[in-house]
Protein backbone atom coordinates (compact mmCIF):
# COMPACT_ATOMS: atom_id res chain seq x y z
CA UNK A 1 0.00 0.00 0.00
CA UNK A 2 0.99 3.80 -0.38
CA UNK A 3 3.11 5.33 2.36
CA UNK A 4 6.70 5.79 3.90
CA UNK A 5 8.45 1.93 4.60
CA UNK A 6 11.85 3.28 6.47
CA UNK A 7 14.12 0.08 6.75
CA UNK A 8 16.81 -0.21 9.25
CA UNK A 9 18.26 -2.76 7.22
CA UNK A 10 19.00 -3.66 3.08
CA UNK A 11 15.82 -5.29 2.07
CA UNK A 12 17.09 -8.47 -0.60
CA UNK A 13 15.16 -10.40 -2.59
CA UNK A 14 17.15 -13.38 -2.99
CA UNK A 15 15.95 -17.13 -4.48
CA UNK A 16 12.65 -16.05 -4.92
CA UNK A 17 12.06 -16.66 -8.80
CA UNK A 18 8.59 -16.67 -10.17
CA UNK A 19 7.97 -19.16 -13.45
CA UNK A 20 7.13 -18.61 -16.93
CA UNK A 21 3.51 -17.00 -16.76
CA UNK A 22 3.44 -16.56 -13.48
CA UNK A 23 6.25 -14.49 -11.97
CA UNK A 24 6.55 -12.71 -8.86
CA UNK A 25 4.93 -9.74 -9.01
CA UNK A 26 6.20 -6.82 -6.55
CA UNK A 27 3.96 -3.50 -6.91
CA UNK A 28 2.17 -0.61 -5.93
CA UNK A 29 -1.47 -0.73 -4.87
CA UNK A 30 -3.61 1.05 -7.23
CA UNK A 31 -3.36 5.01 -7.23
CA UNK A 32 -0.87 4.53 -4.35
CA UNK A 33 3.07 5.11 -4.45
CA UNK A 34 4.86 3.17 -1.30
CA UNK A 35 8.55 4.98 -1.17
CA UNK A 36 11.09 2.66 0.28
CA UNK A 37 13.81 4.50 2.46
CA UNK A 38 16.28 4.19 4.65
CA UNK A 39 16.33 4.26 8.14
CA UNK A 40 19.49 3.50 10.76
CA UNK A 41 21.86 0.48 8.93
CA UNK A 42 23.15 -0.33 11.56
CA UNK A 43 25.46 -3.16 9.31
CA UNK A 44 25.81 -2.99 5.40
CA UNK A 45 26.58 -6.23 3.34
CA UNK A 46 25.93 -5.39 -0.12
CA UNK A 47 25.64 -1.00 0.29
CA UNK A 48 22.34 -1.54 -1.65
CA UNK A 49 18.49 -0.38 -0.48
CA UNK A 50 17.63 -3.28 -2.42
CA UNK A 51 19.36 -6.21 -3.71
CA UNK A 52 17.50 -8.74 -6.40
CA UNK A 53 18.45 -11.93 -7.26
CA UNK A 54 15.78 -13.91 -8.70
CA UNK A 55 14.08 -15.01 -11.95
CA UNK A 56 10.77 -14.60 -13.87
CA UNK A 57 9.91 -10.99 -11.40
CA UNK A 58 8.00 -7.81 -11.98
CA UNK A 59 8.95 -4.99 -10.11
CA UNK A 60 6.22 -1.78 -10.14
CA UNK A 61 5.55 1.53 -9.40
CA UNK A 62 7.81 1.60 -6.47
CA UNK A 63 9.57 4.71 -5.21
CA UNK A 64 13.13 4.35 -3.74
CA UNK A 65 15.33 7.11 -1.99
CA UNK A 66 17.35 7.94 0.87
CA UNK A 67 19.64 4.93 0.51
CA UNK A 68 22.84 7.36 0.47
CA UNK A 69 26.29 7.02 0.83
CA UNK A 70 27.75 6.81 4.51
CA UNK A 71 31.05 6.32 4.17
CA UNK A 72 33.96 7.10 1.26
CA UNK A 73 35.33 3.31 0.56
CA UNK A 74 32.33 1.85 -0.78
CA UNK A 75 29.63 2.84 -3.84
CA UNK A 76 26.07 2.66 -2.42
CA UNK A 77 22.99 1.91 -4.62
CA UNK A 78 19.24 2.33 -4.54
CA UNK A 79 18.45 -0.76 -6.43
CA UNK A 80 20.95 -3.16 -7.58
CA UNK A 81 20.33 -6.98 -9.60
CA UNK A 82 22.45 -9.79 -10.16
CA UNK A 83 22.09 -12.78 -12.02
CA UNK A 84 18.47 -12.28 -12.77
CA UNK A 85 16.74 -13.60 -15.89
CA UNK A 86 13.38 -12.37 -16.81
CA UNK A 87 13.23 -9.18 -14.58
CA UNK A 88 10.90 -6.20 -15.67
CA UNK A 89 11.23 -3.15 -13.95
CA UNK A 90 8.65 -0.45 -14.76
CA UNK A 91 7.66 3.01 -13.14
CA UNK A 92 9.94 2.61 -10.70
CA UNK A 93 11.51 5.69 -9.56
CA UNK A 94 14.89 5.76 -7.74
CA UNK A 95 16.06 9.40 -6.36
CA UNK A 96 18.65 11.01 -3.79
CA UNK A 97 20.50 7.48 -3.37
CA UNK A 98 24.15 6.59 -4.48
CA UNK A 99 23.84 4.83 -7.51
CA UNK A 100 20.17 4.73 -9.04
CA UNK A 101 19.47 1.24 -11.28
CA UNK A 102 22.01 -1.32 -11.27
CA UNK A 103 21.79 -3.88 -13.57
CA UNK A 104 25.02 -5.78 -12.46
CA UNK A 105 28.17 -4.62 -10.03
CA UNK A 106 31.89 -4.41 -11.48
CA UNK A 107 32.02 -8.29 -11.30
CA UNK A 108 30.66 -10.96 -13.16
CA UNK A 109 27.25 -10.81 -14.23
CA UNK A 110 24.69 -12.80 -16.83
CA UNK A 111 21.35 -11.39 -16.23
CA UNK A 112 19.33 -11.76 -19.53
CA UNK A 113 15.74 -10.82 -20.98
CA UNK A 114 15.93 -7.40 -18.85
CA UNK A 115 13.30 -4.56 -19.20
CA UNK A 116 13.25 -1.25 -17.81
CA UNK A 117 10.73 1.09 -19.01
CA UNK A 118 8.62 4.17 -17.51
CA UNK A 119 11.31 5.04 -14.62
CA UNK A 120 12.99 7.75 -13.51
CA UNK A 121 16.58 8.15 -11.97
CA UNK A 122 17.52 11.63 -10.70
CA UNK A 123 19.12 13.25 -8.15
CA UNK A 124 22.22 10.51 -7.23
CA UNK A 125 25.19 10.65 -6.13
CA UNK A 126 28.61 9.54 -4.40
CA UNK A 127 30.14 12.96 -2.82
CA UNK A 128 32.34 11.04 -0.12
CA UNK A 129 33.50 8.50 -2.61
CA UNK A 130 37.99 8.23 -1.68
CA UNK A 131 39.36 4.83 -2.70
CA UNK A 132 41.71 3.87 -5.43
CA UNK A 133 41.59 6.39 -8.59
CA UNK A 134 37.67 6.87 -7.30
CA UNK A 135 36.58 9.95 -6.42
CA UNK A 136 33.93 12.31 -5.00
CA UNK A 137 30.91 12.16 -7.17
CA UNK A 138 32.18 10.24 -10.03
CA UNK A 139 30.79 6.88 -9.40
CA UNK A 140 26.96 7.45 -9.19
CA UNK A 141 24.47 6.87 -12.63
CA UNK A 142 21.16 7.34 -12.63
CA UNK A 143 21.49 3.95 -14.47
CA UNK A 144 24.40 1.45 -14.86
CA UNK A 145 24.24 -1.88 -16.44
CA UNK A 146 27.32 -3.61 -16.30
CA UNK A 147 25.81 -7.00 -17.76
CA UNK A 148 28.50 -10.11 -18.79
CA UNK A 149 26.52 -12.16 -21.54
CA UNK A 150 27.06 -11.28 -25.29
CA UNK A 151 23.69 -13.01 -25.83
CA UNK A 152 21.37 -11.38 -23.08
CA UNK A 153 18.84 -8.38 -24.69
CA UNK A 154 18.23 -5.44 -22.42
CA UNK A 155 16.00 -3.15 -23.28
CA UNK A 156 15.11 0.35 -21.77
CA UNK A 157 12.27 2.39 -22.89
CA UNK A 158 10.43 5.74 -21.73
CA UNK A 159 12.96 6.24 -18.89
CA UNK A 160 14.55 9.65 -17.81
CA UNK A 161 18.30 10.45 -15.69
CA UNK A 162 18.83 13.20 -14.60
CA UNK A 163 20.93 15.55 -11.98
CA UNK A 164 22.95 12.28 -11.13
CA UNK A 165 26.71 13.14 -10.28
CA UNK A 166 28.77 10.82 -12.70
CA UNK A 167 27.00 9.72 -15.85
CA UNK A 168 23.07 9.43 -16.98
CA UNK A 169 23.42 5.93 -18.50
CA UNK A 170 26.72 4.16 -17.94
CA UNK A 171 27.28 0.67 -19.87
CA UNK A 172 31.24 0.35 -18.27
CA UNK A 173 32.38 -3.23 -19.08
CA UNK A 174 28.36 -3.93 -20.47
CA UNK A 175 28.84 -7.24 -23.24
CA UNK A 176 25.47 -7.65 -23.71
CA UNK A 177 23.18 -5.99 -26.56
CA UNK A 178 21.16 -2.98 -25.25
CA UNK A 179 18.51 -1.02 -26.55
CA UNK A 180 17.11 2.71 -25.73
CA UNK A 181 13.69 4.01 -26.98
CA UNK A 182 12.20 7.20 -26.45
CA UNK A 183 14.98 7.74 -23.38
CA UNK A 184 16.25 11.50 -22.08
CA UNK A 185 19.62 11.91 -20.34
CA UNK A 186 20.20 15.81 -19.19
CA UNK A 187 21.81 17.83 -16.91
CA UNK A 188 24.29 14.91 -15.33
CA UNK A 189 27.98 15.54 -13.96
CA UNK A 190 27.25 18.62 -12.85
CA UNK A 191 28.40 17.83 -9.18
CA UNK A 192 31.71 17.02 -10.40
CA UNK A 193 31.74 13.45 -12.07
CA UNK A 194 32.08 12.29 -16.00
CA UNK A 195 29.25 14.05 -17.21
CA UNK A 196 27.93 11.68 -20.05
CA UNK A 197 24.64 11.50 -21.04
CA UNK A 198 24.64 8.26 -23.00
CA UNK A 199 27.58 6.30 -21.91
CA UNK A 200 27.61 3.07 -24.27
CA UNK A 201 31.33 1.59 -23.54
CA UNK A 202 33.37 -0.14 -22.53
CA UNK A 203 32.94 -3.30 -23.62
CA UNK A 204 35.36 -6.34 -21.73
CA UNK A 205 35.50 -8.27 -25.41
CA UNK A 206 35.97 -7.30 -29.18
CA UNK A 207 32.80 -6.90 -31.01
CA UNK A 208 33.52 -4.36 -33.65
CA UNK A 209 31.77 -5.61 -36.34
CA UNK A 210 28.50 -6.35 -34.15
CA UNK A 211 25.83 -3.80 -33.88
CA UNK A 212 25.13 -3.76 -30.17
CA UNK A 213 23.58 -0.79 -29.02
CA UNK A 214 20.77 1.09 -30.79
CA UNK A 215 19.28 4.44 -29.72
CA UNK A 216 15.92 5.57 -31.35
CA UNK A 217 14.40 8.80 -30.42
CA UNK A 218 16.44 9.54 -27.39
CA UNK A 219 17.65 13.05 -26.36
CA UNK A 220 20.48 14.30 -24.14
CA UNK A 221 20.68 17.61 -23.28
CA UNK A 222 22.58 19.98 -20.99
CA UNK A 223 25.24 17.30 -19.88
CA UNK A 224 28.53 17.97 -18.49
CA UNK A 225 30.57 16.51 -20.95
CA UNK A 226 28.98 14.33 -24.36
CA UNK A 227 25.61 13.45 -24.88
CA UNK A 228 26.25 10.20 -26.73
CA UNK A 229 29.81 8.71 -26.11
CA UNK A 230 30.83 5.45 -27.95
CA UNK A 231 33.56 5.58 -24.85
CA UNK A 232 35.63 2.91 -26.12
CA UNK A 233 33.27 0.58 -27.02
CA UNK A 234 34.29 -2.27 -28.94
CA UNK A 235 30.95 -2.67 -30.90
CA UNK A 236 28.73 -0.98 -33.65
CA UNK A 237 26.30 1.63 -32.62
CA UNK A 238 22.78 2.37 -34.28
CA UNK A 239 21.39 5.86 -33.48
CA UNK A 240 18.18 7.10 -35.36
CA UNK A 241 16.50 10.16 -34.69
CA UNK A 242 18.57 11.26 -31.65
CA UNK A 243 18.70 14.95 -30.39
CA UNK A 244 22.18 15.76 -28.65
CA UNK A 245 21.59 19.46 -27.46
CA UNK A 246 23.60 21.49 -25.24
CA UNK A 247 26.21 19.47 -24.45
CA UNK A 248 30.32 20.06 -23.86
CA UNK A 249 30.11 17.40 -26.90
CA UNK A 250 27.46 16.11 -29.26
CA UNK A 251 28.34 12.82 -30.52
CA UNK A 252 31.46 10.85 -30.45
CA UNK A 253 32.06 7.55 -32.07
CA UNK A 254 35.63 7.77 -33.71
CA UNK A 255 37.36 5.23 -30.97
CA UNK A 256 39.70 2.90 -32.64
CA UNK A 257 40.22 3.92 -36.19
CA UNK A 258 42.40 0.80 -37.17
CA UNK A 259 38.93 -1.03 -36.08
CA UNK A 260 37.37 0.29 -39.21
CA UNK A 261 33.85 0.06 -37.14
CA UNK A 262 30.65 0.68 -39.08
CA UNK A 263 28.54 3.12 -36.77
CA UNK A 264 24.86 4.05 -38.27
CA UNK A 265 23.54 7.27 -38.03
CA UNK A 266 20.54 8.22 -39.67
CA UNK A 267 18.12 11.73 -38.76
CA UNK A 268 20.24 12.52 -35.76
CA UNK A 269 20.85 16.08 -34.58
CA UNK A 270 23.51 18.03 -33.03
CA UNK A 271 23.22 21.73 -31.87
CA UNK A 272 24.28 24.00 -29.54
CA UNK A 273 27.11 21.85 -27.98
CA UNK A 274 29.80 24.21 -26.89
CA UNK A 275 33.36 22.24 -26.22
CA UNK A 276 35.61 24.69 -28.23
CA UNK A 277 38.21 22.07 -29.10
CA UNK A 278 36.28 19.76 -30.45
CA UNK A 279 33.33 19.39 -33.16
CA UNK A 280 30.22 18.86 -32.05
CA UNK A 281 29.73 15.73 -33.79
CA UNK A 282 32.44 12.57 -34.60
CA UNK A 283 31.74 9.48 -36.38
CA UNK A 284 34.45 6.68 -37.72
CA UNK A 285 35.59 7.47 -41.43
CA UNK A 286 33.37 3.78 -42.03
CA UNK A 287 30.47 5.25 -40.44
CA UNK A 288 26.88 5.76 -42.44
CA UNK A 289 25.94 9.02 -41.86
CA UNK A 290 22.44 9.86 -43.24
CA UNK A 291 20.71 12.84 -43.23
CA UNK A 292 21.98 13.83 -40.08
CA UNK A 293 21.91 17.51 -39.26
CA UNK A 294 25.30 18.59 -37.48
CA UNK A 295 25.48 22.61 -37.10
CA UNK A 296 29.77 22.38 -37.32
CA UNK A 297 31.75 20.30 -39.42
CA UNK A 298 33.99 17.79 -37.61
CA UNK A 299 35.72 14.32 -38.57
CA UNK A 300 33.45 12.83 -41.06
CA UNK A 301 30.53 14.79 -39.94
CA UNK A 302 27.60 15.82 -41.84
CA UNK A 303 27.17 19.74 -42.44
CA UNK A 304 23.91 20.13 -43.91
CA UNK A 305 24.09 23.91 -45.50
CA UNK A 306 20.30 23.48 -46.65
CA UNK A 307 18.92 23.38 -42.89
CA UNK A 308 21.49 24.92 -41.33
CA UNK A 309 20.23 23.79 -37.68
CA UNK A 310 20.01 25.98 -34.49
CA UNK A 311 18.85 26.39 -31.17
CA UNK A 312 15.50 28.29 -32.82
CA UNK A 313 14.72 25.40 -34.48
CA UNK A 314 13.16 24.42 -31.31
CA UNK A 315 10.01 25.63 -30.12
CA UNK A 316 11.37 26.22 -26.30
CA UNK A 317 14.51 25.49 -24.78
CA UNK A 318 13.18 25.30 -21.46
CA UNK A 319 14.98 22.10 -20.11
CA UNK A 320 13.09 22.28 -17.15
CA UNK A 321 10.46 20.86 -19.17
CA UNK A 322 11.94 17.66 -18.86
CA UNK A 323 11.46 17.12 -15.18
CA UNK A 324 7.01 17.23 -15.39
CA UNK A 325 5.61 14.68 -13.95
CA UNK A 326 4.44 11.57 -16.07
CA UNK A 327 1.20 11.49 -18.15
CA UNK A 328 -1.12 8.86 -15.14
CA UNK A 329 2.11 8.44 -13.32
CA UNK A 330 3.40 6.35 -16.70
CA UNK A 331 4.36 8.03 -20.19
CA UNK A 332 6.88 10.96 -20.97
CA UNK A 333 5.58 13.85 -19.71
CA UNK A 334 4.04 16.16 -23.16
CA UNK A 335 6.63 18.55 -23.27
CA UNK A 336 7.38 21.51 -25.74
CA UNK A 337 10.90 21.66 -24.94
CA UNK A 338 13.20 20.91 -28.16
CA UNK A 339 10.23 19.82 -30.38
CA UNK A 340 10.22 21.82 -33.45
CA UNK A 341 8.90 24.52 -34.86
CA UNK A 342 6.57 24.14 -37.41
CA UNK A 343 8.45 26.22 -39.89
CA UNK A 344 11.39 24.89 -39.26
CA UNK A 345 13.63 23.46 -42.30
CA UNK A 346 14.02 20.00 -39.96
CA UNK A 347 10.35 19.00 -40.41
CA UNK A 348 9.51 16.38 -42.48
CA UNK A 349 13.53 16.82 -43.63
CA UNK A 350 14.39 12.90 -42.77
CA UNK A 351 15.04 9.89 -44.45
CA UNK A 352 12.33 7.11 -44.07
CA UNK A 353 13.14 4.06 -42.01
CA UNK A 354 11.25 1.28 -40.38
CA UNK A 355 9.96 3.86 -37.46
CA UNK A 356 6.58 5.28 -37.66
CA UNK A 357 5.95 8.84 -38.38
CA UNK A 358 3.54 11.53 -39.96
CA UNK A 359 3.42 14.08 -42.74
CA UNK A 360 5.36 12.73 -45.86
CA UNK A 361 8.76 12.22 -44.51
CA UNK A 362 10.01 11.67 -41.04
CA UNK A 363 11.53 15.02 -38.92
CA UNK A 364 15.46 15.42 -37.68
CA UNK A 365 15.88 14.89 -34.34
CA UNK A 366 14.21 12.84 -31.59
CA UNK A 367 10.61 13.60 -31.77
CA UNK A 368 7.68 11.72 -33.79
CA UNK A 369 6.64 14.62 -35.51
CA UNK A 370 7.11 18.80 -34.52
CA UNK A 371 3.66 19.47 -32.71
Amino acid sequence: RGGVYKYNSEQLLINKSGTYGKPIVVMNYKNEKPVITKGKVDKWVYYSGILVMADHLIIRGLEVTGWKQETSDHLYYGLITENCHYLSIDQVSIHDCGFGLVIGDWSTNYSDHIRISNCDFYNNSDPLTSYGTNTPFGGADGLRIGTQSETAEIIVSGCRMWNNSDDGVDLFNCNSNVAFYECWSFQNGLQGGNGIGFKLGPSVNDYSGQIKRRLINCLAASNKSIGFDQNNGLMRTELINCTAVNNARGYMFNYYPDKLIQHISINNLSVGNTFSSAPVAQFSPQSAIINCSFMNVGWRCVDDSRLSPSMADFTSTDIFQLTWPRIAGKGLPVVYAFHLNSWSKLVEAGYTTDLAFSGQYPEIGCYRDWE
